[in-house]
């Protein structure tokens, strides 16, 4: 009888990322109005369009360069750090700088929920027409 035995290596998400220079995290689609500033420029709204724990996506007339940074505000949170990884036309990829802590996180999952869950609701209310 022959015994294989199987060892999984030590799974490093974050030095996984670093090395394929691509997310590994699943994103969510919203459409979160939001407020995000770049240095030496005031706040502006912005639509965040998708969500991960590691970051999200923006559209914005004026997005930085790839690596810039900028801050992201939701709400009334504080200020949140990320980097644009990426960028195309008005939409960016964007990583948090610092992990989310898990209050901010979880209130951020929690406006997407109520947002998608409005978007339902609304798309099966039927259209009213007008009184003659």
């Amino acid at each position: 009888m022959t015994v294989i035995a199987s060892i999984e290596p030590e799974f490093d998400r974050p030095e996984f990322e670093r090395l394929v220079g691509r997310r590994v995290r699943s994103r969510t689609r919203c459409n979160l109005v939001v407020e995000v500033r770049v240095a030496g420029r005031e706040w502006e709204r912005a639509l965040l369009v998708d969500l991960s724990s590691g970051g999200f996506g923006l559209t914005w007339s004026a997005l930085p360069r790839d690596g810039d940074s900028l801050w992201l505000r939701i709400s009334d949170h504080p200020p949140i750090a990320a980097r644009v990884r990426w960028k195309r036309g008005d939409a960016a990829g964007c990583e948090f700088l610092d992990p989310l802590d898990n209050e901010l996180e979880a209130t951020l999952w929690q406006l997407v929920e109520a947002q998608q869950a409005s978007l339902a609701v609304s798309a099966y209310i039927p259209a009213q027409r007008p009184a003659a």
